[in-house]
Protein backbone atom coordinates (compact mmCIF):
# COMPACT_ATOMS: atom_id res chain seq x y z
CA UNK A 1 0.00 0.00 0.00
CA UNK A 2 3.13 2.28 1.00
CA UNK A 3 4.33 1.71 -2.56
CA UNK A 4 0.74 2.60 -4.04
CA UNK A 5 0.81 5.91 -2.25
CA UNK A 6 4.19 7.10 -3.25
CA UNK A 7 3.41 6.63 -6.83
CA UNK A 8 1.32 10.23 -5.88
CA UNK A 9 4.63 11.38 -6.00
CA UNK A 10 5.18 12.07 -9.55
CA UNK A 11 2.48 15.27 -9.50
CA UNK A 12 5.12 16.97 -6.92
CA UNK A 13 7.68 16.33 -8.89
CA UNK A 14 6.35 16.98 -12.29
CA UNK A 15 3.67 19.45 -11.48
CA UNK A 16 5.18 21.87 -9.04
CA UNK A 17 2.35 24.23 -7.81
CA UNK A 18 4.00 27.17 -9.60
CA UNK A 19 4.13 25.56 -13.01
CA UNK A 20 0.45 23.72 -12.39
CA UNK A 21 -0.76 27.56 -11.85
CA UNK A 22 1.23 28.83 -15.01
CA UNK A 23 -0.12 26.22 -17.09
CA UNK A 24 -3.54 26.97 -16.20
CA UNK A 25 -3.14 30.48 -16.35
CA UNK A 26 -1.62 29.99 -20.02
CA UNK A 27 -4.60 27.66 -20.79
CA UNK A 28 -7.18 30.32 -20.06
CA UNK A 29 -5.43 32.50 -21.96
CA UNK A 30 -5.04 30.61 -24.87
CA UNK A 31 -8.95 29.77 -24.76
CA UNK A 32 -9.62 33.37 -24.74
CA UNK A 33 -7.36 34.39 -27.98
CA UNK A 34 -8.97 31.57 -29.40
CA UNK A 35 -12.26 32.52 -29.12
CA UNK A 36 -11.56 35.59 -29.58
CA UNK A 37 -9.97 35.25 -32.84
CA UNK A 38 -13.18 32.97 -34.19
CA UNK A 39 -15.49 35.93 -32.65
CA UNK A 40 -13.48 38.53 -35.02
CA UNK A 41 -13.95 36.11 -37.50
CA UNK A 42 -17.66 35.99 -37.35
CA UNK A 43 -18.29 39.43 -37.09
CA UNK A 44 -15.64 39.46 -40.50
CA UNK A 45 -18.48 37.00 -42.16
CA UNK A 46 -20.81 39.22 -40.73
CA UNK A 47 -19.65 42.34 -42.45
CA UNK A 48 -18.75 40.46 -45.57
CA UNK A 49 -22.09 39.06 -46.17
CA UNK A 50 -23.75 42.57 -45.42
CA UNK A 51 -21.73 43.90 -48.55
CA UNK A 52 -21.92 41.22 -50.60
CA UNK A 53 -26.14 41.18 -50.40
CA UNK A 54 -25.77 44.80 -51.18
CA UNK A 55 -23.76 44.17 -54.02
CA UNK A 56 -26.06 41.60 -55.86
CA UNK A 57 -29.55 43.72 -54.61
CA UNK A 58 -27.91 46.38 -56.85
CA UNK A 59 -26.72 44.05 -59.77
CA UNK A 60 -29.95 42.77 -59.78
CA UNK A 61 -31.69 46.24 -59.81
CA UNK A 62 -29.37 47.83 -62.74
CA UNK A 63 -29.94 44.53 -64.59
CA UNK A 64 -33.45 44.69 -64.19
CA UNK A 65 -33.49 48.51 -65.24
CA UNK A 66 -31.43 47.98 -68.60
CA UNK A 67 -33.96 45.00 -69.54
CA UNK A 68 -36.71 47.52 -69.26
CA UNK A 69 -35.29 50.12 -71.12
CA UNK A 70 -34.26 47.80 -73.82
CA UNK A 71 -37.77 46.31 -74.33
CA UNK A 72 -38.70 50.27 -74.73
CA UNK A 73 -35.72 50.30 -77.55
CA UNK A 74 -37.07 46.70 -79.29
CA UNK A 75 -40.66 48.43 -79.50
CA UNK A 76 -38.96 51.78 -81.43
CA UNK A 77 -36.87 49.53 -83.87
CA UNK A 78 -39.44 47.30 -84.64
CA UNK A 79 -42.39 49.83 -84.58
CA UNK A 80 -40.09 52.15 -86.87
CA UNK A 81 -40.43 55.32 -84.28
CA UNK A 82 -43.60 55.17 -81.08
CA UNK A 83 -45.98 58.49 -80.70
CA UNK A 84 -45.00 60.98 -78.47
CA UNK A 85 -48.19 60.12 -76.68
CA UNK A 86 -47.62 56.52 -76.05
CA UNK A 87 -43.49 57.09 -75.17
CA UNK A 88 -44.79 59.36 -72.27
CA UNK A 89 -47.11 56.89 -71.41
CA UNK A 90 -44.87 54.31 -71.43
CA UNK A 91 -42.14 55.64 -69.47
CA UNK A 92 -44.50 57.42 -67.30
CA UNK A 93 -45.49 53.07 -66.11
CA UNK A 94 -41.88 53.07 -65.95
CA UNK A 95 -41.00 55.43 -63.49
CA UNK A 96 -43.55 54.26 -61.11
CA UNK A 97 -42.09 50.25 -61.07
CA UNK A 98 -38.56 51.49 -61.20
CA UNK A 99 -37.95 54.19 -58.26
CA UNK A 100 -34.94 56.17 -58.51
CA UNK A 101 -35.05 56.91 -62.50
CA UNK A 102 -34.90 61.23 -62.51
CA UNK A 103 -36.38 61.30 -65.78
CA UNK A 104 -36.49 59.32 -69.30
CA UNK A 105 -36.06 61.15 -72.23
CA UNK A 106 -35.73 60.37 -76.05
CA UNK A 107 -33.02 62.26 -78.07
CA UNK A 108 -33.01 62.89 -81.53
CA UNK A 109 -30.14 61.83 -84.20
CA UNK A 110 -28.71 65.59 -83.91
CA UNK A 111 -28.71 64.94 -79.84
CA UNK A 112 -31.31 67.16 -79.05
CA UNK A 113 -33.87 66.32 -76.27
CA UNK A 114 -36.87 66.01 -77.52
CA UNK A 115 -39.29 64.03 -75.17
CA UNK A 116 -38.76 64.01 -71.54
CA UNK A 117 -40.75 62.87 -68.28
CA UNK A 118 -41.67 63.72 -66.10
CA UNK A 119 -42.44 67.26 -67.54
CA UNK A 120 -43.02 69.48 -64.81
CA UNK A 121 -39.35 68.80 -63.30
CA UNK A 122 -37.77 68.55 -67.13
CA UNK A 123 -39.42 71.29 -68.71
CA UNK A 124 -35.75 73.04 -69.26
CA UNK A 125 -34.19 70.06 -70.81
CA UNK A 126 -36.59 69.85 -73.82
CA UNK A 127 -34.40 71.23 -77.08
CA UNK A 128 -31.56 71.08 -75.19
CA UNK A 129 -28.52 70.78 -77.06
CA UNK A 130 -26.90 68.06 -75.56
CA UNK A 131 -23.56 67.90 -78.19
CA UNK A 132 -22.26 71.52 -76.46
CA UNK A 133 -21.51 69.34 -73.80
CA UNK A 134 -18.31 67.61 -73.95
CA UNK A 135 -18.86 64.45 -71.72
CA UNK A 136 -22.00 63.74 -73.20
CA UNK A 137 -21.61 63.81 -76.25
CA UNK A 138 -18.54 61.36 -75.70
CA UNK A 139 -20.50 59.03 -73.99
CA UNK A 140 -23.51 59.25 -76.97
CA UNK A 141 -20.81 58.71 -79.54
CA UNK A 142 -19.59 55.44 -77.81
CA UNK A 143 -23.27 54.42 -78.05
CA UNK A 144 -23.92 55.21 -81.39
CA UNK A 145 -20.68 53.38 -82.56
CA UNK A 146 -21.06 50.45 -80.10
CA UNK A 147 -24.40 49.84 -80.91
CA UNK A 148 -25.24 48.91 -77.49
CA UNK A 149 -26.23 50.86 -73.72
CA UNK A 150 -23.46 52.97 -72.69
CA UNK A 151 -22.98 54.29 -68.85
CA UNK A 152 -22.46 57.95 -68.33
CA UNK A 153 -19.97 59.22 -65.40
CA UNK A 154 -21.45 61.12 -62.98
CA UNK A 155 -23.29 63.94 -63.90
CA UNK A 156 -25.12 66.85 -62.19
CA UNK A 157 -28.96 66.06 -62.75
CA UNK A 158 -31.75 68.54 -62.15
CA UNK A 159 -32.06 70.18 -58.21
CA UNK A 160 -28.34 69.76 -57.65
CA UNK A 161 -28.49 66.18 -57.24
CA UNK A 162 -25.67 63.70 -58.62
CA UNK A 163 -26.49 60.78 -61.19
CA UNK A 164 -25.86 58.98 -64.05
CA UNK A 165 -27.68 58.39 -67.35
CA UNK A 166 -27.97 55.02 -69.41
CA UNK A 167 -27.84 56.08 -73.87
CA UNK A 168 -29.53 53.53 -75.26
CA UNK A 169 -29.13 53.93 -78.91
CA UNK A 170 -32.26 53.30 -81.61
CA UNK A 171 -31.31 51.61 -84.89
CA UNK A 172 -34.75 51.39 -87.59
CA UNK A 173 -33.68 49.20 -90.37
CA UNK A 174 -29.54 49.99 -89.45
CA UNK A 175 -30.94 53.94 -89.53
CA UNK A 176 -30.03 55.65 -86.75
CA UNK A 177 -32.99 57.21 -85.12
CA UNK A 178 -31.24 58.70 -81.33
CA UNK A 179 -31.43 57.69 -78.00
CA UNK A 180 -33.69 56.60 -75.48
CA UNK A 181 -32.03 57.81 -71.99
CA UNK A 182 -32.97 56.49 -68.80
CA UNK A 183 -31.04 59.32 -65.83
CA UNK A 184 -30.83 57.74 -62.11
CA UNK A 185 -30.30 59.59 -58.95
CA UNK A 186 -28.07 58.40 -56.91
CA UNK A 187 -29.75 59.08 -53.55
CA UNK A 188 -33.22 57.99 -54.42
CA UNK A 189 -31.77 54.75 -56.55
CA UNK A 190 -29.66 53.43 -53.57
CA UNK A 191 -31.97 54.39 -50.87
CA UNK A 192 -34.55 51.94 -53.23
CA UNK A 193 -31.68 48.95 -53.41
CA UNK A 194 -30.94 48.85 -50.30
CA UNK A 195 -33.70 49.75 -48.06
CA UNK A 196 -34.28 47.70 -44.86
CA UNK A 197 -37.19 45.84 -46.26
CA UNK A 198 -34.63 44.52 -48.71
CA UNK A 199 -32.42 42.90 -45.84
CA UNK A 200 -34.93 41.03 -43.97
CA UNK A 201 -32.82 37.52 -44.60
CA UNK A 202 -29.36 39.35 -43.28
CA UNK A 203 -31.20 40.80 -40.03
CA UNK A 204 -31.98 37.24 -39.15
CA UNK A 205 -28.68 36.00 -39.32
CA UNK A 206 -27.13 38.95 -37.47
CA UNK A 207 -29.83 38.95 -34.83
CA UNK A 208 -30.36 43.05 -35.46
CA UNK A 209 -33.46 44.91 -35.68
CA UNK A 210 -32.20 48.07 -37.87
CA UNK A 211 -29.26 46.50 -40.41
CA UNK A 212 -27.83 50.10 -40.70
CA UNK A 213 -28.14 50.81 -36.94
CA UNK A 214 -25.40 48.44 -36.71
CA UNK A 215 -23.65 49.04 -40.53
CA UNK A 216 -21.74 52.15 -41.73
CA UNK A 217 -22.61 51.94 -45.52
CA UNK A 218 -20.11 54.19 -48.39
CA UNK A 219 -20.61 53.70 -52.18
CA UNK A 220 -18.02 55.65 -54.60
CA UNK A 221 -19.04 55.87 -57.72
CA UNK A 222 -15.40 56.07 -60.11
CA UNK A 223 -14.05 56.83 -57.26
CA UNK A 224 -16.52 59.69 -56.06
CA UNK A 225 -18.18 59.12 -53.06
CA UNK A 226 -22.09 59.29 -54.31
CA UNK A 227 -23.70 57.82 -50.98
CA UNK A 228 -23.36 57.59 -47.28
CA UNK A 229 -25.15 56.46 -44.23
CA UNK A 230 -26.01 58.87 -41.81
CA UNK A 231 -24.65 56.41 -38.96
CA UNK A 232 -21.36 57.35 -37.56
CA UNK A 233 -18.43 54.25 -38.22
CA UNK A 234 -16.42 52.14 -35.19
CA UNK A 235 -13.12 53.80 -33.17
CA UNK A 236 -11.29 51.70 -35.57
CA UNK A 237 -13.05 51.25 -39.05
CA UNK A 238 -10.46 50.24 -41.16
CA UNK A 239 -9.06 46.98 -39.15
CA UNK A 240 -13.04 45.54 -40.04
CA UNK A 241 -14.02 47.41 -43.59
CA UNK A 242 -14.86 45.25 -46.16
CA UNK A 243 -15.82 46.01 -50.01
CA UNK A 244 -17.34 44.93 -53.00
CA UNK A 245 -16.70 46.23 -56.35
CA UNK A 246 -19.41 46.33 -59.02
CA UNK A 247 -17.98 47.44 -62.83
CA UNK A 248 -20.75 48.86 -64.89
CA UNK A 249 -19.63 49.44 -68.51
CA UNK A 250 -16.01 50.46 -67.33
CA UNK A 251 -16.89 52.62 -64.58
CA UNK A 252 -15.87 51.24 -61.04
CA UNK A 253 -18.57 51.43 -58.32
CA UNK A 254 -17.22 50.29 -54.72
CA UNK A 255 -19.01 49.20 -51.89
CA UNK A 256 -17.60 49.58 -48.16
CA UNK A 257 -18.67 48.77 -45.07
CA UNK A 258 -17.93 49.45 -41.72
CA UNK A 259 -18.95 48.35 -38.29
CA UNK A 260 -20.81 51.01 -35.89
CA UNK A 261 -19.80 50.88 -32.35
CA UNK A 262 -23.39 49.50 -31.82
CA UNK A 263 -22.35 46.71 -33.97
CA UNK A 264 -19.95 45.36 -31.27
CA UNK A 265 -22.86 45.63 -28.40
CA UNK A 266 -24.33 42.53 -29.18
CA UNK A 267 -24.92 39.34 -26.04
CA UNK A 268 -22.63 37.47 -28.72
CA UNK A 269 -19.42 39.74 -28.50
CA UNK A 270 -19.65 38.56 -24.76
CA UNK A 271 -18.72 35.10 -25.67
CA UNK A 272 -15.13 34.37 -25.14
CA UNK A 273 -15.44 36.66 -21.89
CA UNK A 274 -17.74 34.67 -20.53
CA UNK A 275 -16.21 31.19 -21.63
CA UNK A 276 -12.55 31.95 -20.15
CA UNK A 277 -14.23 33.07 -16.84
CA UNK A 278 -16.08 29.70 -16.55
CA UNK A 279 -12.54 27.83 -17.46
CA UNK A 280 -10.78 30.25 -15.05
CA UNK A 281 -13.24 29.21 -12.27
CA UNK A 282 -12.74 25.36 -13.60
CA UNK A 283 -8.94 25.96 -13.43
CA UNK A 284 -9.62 27.09 -9.90
CA UNK A 285 -10.68 24.15 -8.93
CA UNK A 286 -8.35 22.09 -10.62
CA UNK A 287 -5.04 23.95 -9.67
CA UNK A 288 -7.42 23.41 -6.00
CA UNK A 289 -7.45 19.93 -6.88
CA UNK A 290 -3.33 19.83 -7.45
CA UNK A 291 -3.05 21.66 -4.18
CA UNK A 292 -5.30 18.94 -1.94
CA UNK A 293 -3.26 16.46 -3.87
CA UNK A 294 0.11 17.71 -3.05
CA UNK A 295 -1.34 17.95 0.83
CA UNK A 296 -2.26 14.32 0.47
CA UNK A 297 1.49 13.20 0.30
CA UNK A 298 2.52 15.02 3.41
CA UNK A 299 -1.01 14.35 5.33
CA UNK A 300 -0.19 10.46 4.32
CA UNK A 301 3.30 10.46 5.42
CA UNK A 302 2.40 12.02 8.63
CA UNK A 303 -0.24 9.92 9.27
CA UNK A 304 1.49 6.59 8.40
CA UNK A 305 0.37 5.86 5.17
CA UNK A 306 -2.46 3.84 5.85
CA UNK A 307 -4.87 2.85 3.50
CA UNK A 308 -7.46 3.60 5.12
CA UNK A 309 -6.11 7.24 5.99
CA UNK A 310 -5.49 7.86 1.85
CA UNK A 311 -9.07 7.15 1.84
CA UNK A 312 -10.25 9.36 4.18
CA UNK A 313 -8.32 12.01 2.49
CA UNK A 314 -9.45 11.14 -1.00
CA UNK A 315 -13.20 10.94 0.21
CA UNK A 316 -12.12 14.91 1.56
CA UNK A 317 -11.34 15.94 -1.45
CA UNK A 318 -13.98 14.37 -3.53
CA UNK A 319 -16.45 16.00 -1.32
CA UNK A 320 -14.82 19.61 -1.03
CA UNK A 321 -14.02 19.62 -4.67
CA UNK A 322 -17.62 17.97 -6.18
CA UNK A 323 -19.74 20.59 -4.21
CA UNK A 324 -18.48 23.69 -6.11
CA UNK A 325 -18.21 21.48 -9.32
CA UNK A 326 -21.85 20.53 -8.54
CA UNK A 327 -22.94 23.71 -8.79
CA UNK A 328 -20.81 24.64 -11.70
CA UNK A 329 -22.53 21.80 -13.55
CA UNK A 330 -26.17 23.22 -12.38
CA UNK A 331 -25.04 26.56 -13.44
CA UNK A 332 -24.18 25.16 -17.11
CA UNK A 333 -27.17 23.14 -17.74
CA UNK A 334 -29.49 26.32 -16.45
CA UNK A 335 -27.57 28.74 -18.69
CA UNK A 336 -28.43 25.84 -21.55
CA UNK A 337 -31.89 26.37 -21.12
CA UNK A 338 -31.69 29.95 -22.09
CA UNK A 339 -32.39 31.05 -25.75
CA UNK A 340 -28.86 30.67 -27.51
CA UNK A 341 -27.08 30.62 -30.53
CA UNK A 342 -25.49 27.65 -32.06
CA UNK A 343 -22.01 28.60 -30.88
CA UNK A 344 -23.13 29.87 -27.21
CA UNK A 345 -24.37 26.15 -27.40
CA UNK A 346 -21.41 24.43 -28.17
CA UNK A 347 -19.27 26.68 -25.92
CA UNK A 348 -21.36 25.56 -22.71
CA UNK A 349 -21.44 22.17 -23.99
CA UNK A 350 -17.63 21.84 -23.83
CA UNK A 351 -17.29 23.91 -20.38
CA UNK A 352 -20.26 20.84 -19.24
CA UNK A 353 -18.48 18.24 -20.91
CA UNK A 354 -14.82 19.42 -19.12
CA UNK A 355 -16.69 19.65 -15.48
CA UNK A 356 -18.23 16.13 -16.03
CA UNK A 357 -15.19 14.83 -17.30
CA UNK A 358 -13.35 16.18 -14.40
CA UNK A 359 -16.25 14.64 -11.58
CA UNK A 360 -15.67 11.02 -13.56
CA UNK A 361 -11.70 11.37 -12.77
CA UNK A 362 -12.73 12.25 -9.68
CA UNK A 363 -15.01 9.22 -8.71
CA UNK A 364 -12.56 6.73 -10.57
CA UNK A 365 -9.85 8.25 -8.18
CA UNK A 366 -12.05 7.53 -5.28
CA UNK A 367 -12.69 3.82 -6.59
CA UNK A 368 -9.64 3.20 -6.82
CA UNK A 369 -8.57 4.53 -3.60
CA UNK A 370 -11.76 2.22 -1.62
CA UNK A 371 -10.41 -0.78 -3.88
CA UNK A 372 -6.89 -0.53 -2.53
CA UNK A 373 -8.60 -0.39 1.11
CA UNK A 374 -10.45 -3.05 0.73
CA UNK A 375 -13.39 -1.30 1.32
CA UNK A 376 -15.49 -1.93 -1.82
CA UNK A 377 -18.22 -3.95 -1.96
CA UNK A 378 -19.87 -5.32 -5.23
CA UNK A 379 -23.94 -5.62 -5.41
CA UNK A 380 -25.22 -8.15 -6.58
CA UNK A 381 -28.48 -8.43 -8.32
CA UNK A 382 -30.68 -9.77 -11.61
CA UNK A 383 -30.35 -8.02 -14.71
CA UNK A 384 -31.35 -9.25 -17.97
CA UNK A 385 -28.24 -8.89 -20.49
CA UNK A 386 -29.43 -7.67 -24.00
CA UNK A 387 -30.88 -4.55 -22.03
CA UNK A 388 -27.90 -3.66 -20.08
CA UNK A 389 -25.72 -3.83 -23.53
CA UNK A 390 -28.31 -1.24 -25.85
CA UNK A 391 -27.30 1.24 -23.12
CA UNK A 392 -23.66 0.46 -23.27
CA UNK A 393 -22.76 2.59 -26.18
CA UNK A 394 -25.46 5.21 -26.04
CA UNK A 395 -23.53 8.23 -24.40
CA UNK A 396 -20.99 7.86 -26.81
CA UNK A 397 -22.93 7.91 -30.23
CA UNK A 398 -22.43 11.67 -31.10
CA UNK A 399 -19.01 11.44 -30.23
CA UNK A 400 -18.14 8.39 -32.81
CA UNK A 401 -20.69 10.14 -35.50
CA UNK A 402 -18.59 13.18 -35.57
CA UNK A 403 -15.32 11.66 -35.82
CA UNK A 404 -17.02 9.24 -38.52
CA UNK A 405 -16.33 6.05 -37.05
CA UNK A 406 -18.40 2.77 -36.89
CA UNK A 407 -19.65 2.25 -33.78
CA UNK A 408 -22.05 -1.14 -32.81
CA UNK A 409 -22.10 -3.82 -30.28
CA UNK A 410 -22.79 -7.55 -31.31
CA UNK A 411 -23.27 -10.65 -29.60
CA UNK A 412 -23.97 -14.18 -30.19
CA UNK A 413 -27.22 -15.15 -29.39
CA UNK A 414 -30.85 -14.45 -30.10
CA UNK A 415 -32.95 -15.01 -26.64
CA UNK A 416 -32.91 -12.59 -23.78
CA UNK A 417 -30.49 -13.72 -20.83
CA UNK A 418 -30.94 -13.36 -16.97
CA UNK A 419 -27.64 -12.35 -14.82
CA UNK A 420 -27.07 -12.00 -11.54
CA UNK A 421 -23.98 -9.67 -10.48
CA UNK A 422 -23.49 -6.49 -10.45
CA UNK A 423 -24.86 -4.75 -13.78
CA UNK A 424 -23.39 -1.18 -12.80
CA UNK A 425 -20.08 -2.44 -12.44
CA UNK A 426 -20.15 -4.34 -15.74
CA UNK A 427 -21.09 -1.41 -17.28
CA UNK A 428 -18.74 1.35 -16.10
CA UNK A 429 -16.05 -1.55 -17.25
CA UNK A 430 -17.18 -1.67 -20.87
CA UNK A 431 -18.16 2.00 -20.73
CA UNK A 432 -14.57 3.39 -19.72
CA UNK A 433 -13.21 0.61 -22.58
CA UNK A 434 -15.50 2.09 -25.43
CA UNK A 435 -14.22 5.56 -24.25
CA UNK A 436 -10.81 4.71 -24.60
CA UNK A 437 -11.37 3.21 -27.92
CA UNK A 438 -13.24 5.85 -29.25
CA UNK A 439 -10.42 8.68 -28.05
CA UNK A 440 -7.61 6.72 -29.43
CA UNK A 441 -9.27 5.96 -32.82
CA UNK A 442 -9.09 8.64 -35.61
CA UNK A 443 -10.76 6.20 -38.73
CA UNK A 444 -12.08 3.09 -39.25
CA UNK A 445 -14.34 1.46 -36.47
CA UNK A 446 -14.85 0.46 -32.70
CA UNK A 447 -16.88 -2.44 -31.62
CA UNK A 448 -18.16 -4.10 -28.66
CA UNK A 449 -18.34 -8.13 -29.11
CA UNK A 450 -20.29 -10.35 -26.64
CA UNK A 451 -19.72 -14.26 -26.86
CA UNK A 452 -21.49 -16.91 -25.04
CA UNK A 453 -18.68 -19.75 -23.53
CA UNK A 454 -19.06 -23.06 -22.75
CA UNK A 455 -20.83 -23.26 -19.42
CA UNK A 456 -22.24 -26.17 -17.43
CA UNK A 457 -26.23 -25.17 -16.25
CA UNK A 458 -26.95 -28.43 -14.76
CA UNK A 459 -25.10 -28.05 -12.29
CA UNK A 460 -26.39 -27.86 -8.83
CA UNK A 461 -25.66 -23.73 -9.42
CA UNK A 462 -26.28 -23.09 -12.78
CA UNK A 463 -23.92 -20.13 -14.49
CA UNK A 464 -22.91 -19.03 -17.95
CA UNK A 465 -19.52 -17.23 -18.71
CA UNK A 466 -19.39 -14.68 -20.99
CA UNK A 467 -16.75 -12.84 -22.98
CA UNK A 468 -16.94 -9.53 -23.94
CA UNK A 469 -13.89 -7.95 -26.10
CA UNK A 470 -13.90 -3.87 -27.11
CA UNK A 471 -11.58 -3.58 -30.32
CA UNK A 472 -11.08 -0.70 -32.36
CA UNK A 473 -8.77 0.35 -35.36
CA UNK A 474 -6.88 2.81 -33.16
CA UNK A 475 -2.94 3.71 -32.81
CA UNK A 476 -2.64 1.03 -30.67
CA UNK A 477 0.24 0.40 -27.85
CA UNK A 478 3.93 -0.67 -28.04
CA UNK A 479 4.69 -3.86 -26.39
CA UNK A 480 6.90 -1.61 -23.66
CA UNK A 481 3.79 0.35 -22.61
CA UNK A 482 1.60 -2.98 -22.85
CA UNK A 483 3.51 -4.21 -19.85
CA UNK A 484 2.70 -1.44 -17.66
CA UNK A 485 -0.65 -0.72 -18.83
CA UNK A 486 -2.70 -1.15 -16.21
CA UNK A 487 -0.09 0.70 -13.63
CA UNK A 488 -1.65 4.12 -12.57
CA UNK A 489 0.87 7.34 -12.62
CA UNK A 490 4.10 5.25 -14.08
CA UNK A 491 6.86 7.73 -14.81
CA UNK A 492 7.16 6.65 -18.53
CA UNK A 493 3.52 7.15 -19.76
CA UNK A 494 2.82 8.73 -23.14
CA UNK A 495 0.01 9.95 -25.43
CA UNK A 496 -1.88 6.40 -24.98
CA UNK A 497 -1.69 5.87 -21.74
CA UNK A 498 -3.68 9.17 -20.26
CA UNK A 499 -6.51 6.76 -18.97
CA UNK A 500 -4.20 4.65 -17.10
CA UNK A 501 -5.97 5.73 -14.05
CA UNK A 502 -9.21 4.12 -15.03
CA UNK A 503 -7.59 0.81 -16.70
CA UNK A 504 -5.80 0.41 -13.30
CA UNK A 505 -9.20 0.49 -11.31
CA UNK A 506 -10.74 -1.60 -14.23
CA UNK A 507 -8.38 -4.42 -13.69
CA UNK A 508 -8.98 -4.29 -10.40
CA UNK A 509 -12.72 -4.56 -10.71
CA UNK A 510 -12.19 -7.35 -13.07
CA UNK A 511 -10.54 -9.28 -10.38
CA UNK A 512 -12.76 -8.08 -7.70
CA UNK A 513 -15.55 -9.73 -9.69
CA UNK A 514 -13.87 -13.06 -10.51
CA UNK A 515 -13.38 -11.82 -14.05
CA UNK A 516 -10.24 -12.01 -16.18
CA UNK A 517 -8.74 -9.11 -18.74
CA UNK A 518 -5.97 -9.19 -21.21
CA UNK A 519 -4.74 -6.64 -24.07
CA UNK A 520 -3.18 -7.32 -27.38
CA UNK A 521 -2.32 -4.36 -29.48
CA UNK A 522 -0.50 -3.89 -32.44
CA UNK A 523 0.98 -0.04 -33.40
CA UNK A 524 -0.99 1.69 -35.93
CA UNK A 525 -3.38 -1.37 -36.76
CA UNK A 526 -5.18 -1.40 -33.10
CA UNK A 527 -6.15 -3.29 -29.81
CA UNK A 528 -8.35 -5.73 -28.31
CA UNK A 529 -9.82 -5.75 -24.75
CA UNK A 530 -10.99 -9.09 -23.64
CA UNK A 531 -12.66 -10.08 -20.24
CA UNK A 532 -14.33 -12.76 -19.42
CA UNK A 533 -16.56 -13.07 -16.58
CA UNK A 534 -19.00 -15.76 -14.93
CA UNK A 535 -22.48 -14.84 -13.60
CA UNK A 536 -24.99 -16.93 -12.05
CA UNK A 537 -28.13 -17.69 -13.93
CA UNK A 538 -31.01 -15.94 -12.52
CA UNK A 539 -33.76 -17.99 -11.07
CA UNK A 540 -36.72 -15.52 -11.32
CA UNK A 541 -36.85 -12.87 -14.09
CA UNK A 542 -39.32 -10.57 -12.29
CA UNK A 543 -38.74 -7.37 -10.38
CA UNK A 544 -35.28 -6.78 -12.26
CA UNK A 545 -34.15 -3.30 -11.92
CA UNK A 546 -34.48 -0.66 -14.91
CA UNK A 547 -30.73 -0.43 -16.29
CA UNK A 548 -31.90 2.81 -18.61
CA UNK A 549 -32.68 4.31 -15.63
CA UNK A 550 -29.06 3.62 -13.97
CA UNK A 551 -27.34 4.79 -16.87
Amino acid sequence: MLDQLKKFTFLKRKLSLPVTAIFLILSVVALWVTLNFQRNNTYYEQLKNHVGIDQSLMNKDISARISALDRMVKRWEIRGGIPEEEFIADADSFLKDYPGFQAIKWIDQDYIIRWVTPVDSNVFKQNQDLALNEGRRFALEKARLKKTPTVSAPIDLMENRKGFQIYFPLFVESRFDGFIVGALGFDDWINHVTHLNNHDNLEKELHLKHSFDYIHLEIFFDGELIYSTPNQKSNDPNLWQQEKIINLDGHRIVLQVTPTEKFFNGAESYIPEISAFAAFILALFLFYSVLLLNKSQKIAQNAKATNMAKLSFLSCISHETKTPLNKIVNTIELLQKEPSNKEQAEHLDIILQSAQKLDSTLNDVLDLSRIEAGEFKLKEEGFELIALLETILEPYKTLAKDKHLSLDVYYNFDTQLYLVGDPKRLRQILRCLVSNAIKYTDSGYVGLIVELLHSDKNASSPSQRIKFSVSDSGIGISPEKLKTIFTPFNDDQNATQNANLGLSMIHQLVHIMGGDIKVDSKEGIGSNFHLVFEFKLASKISDLPDLHSQT
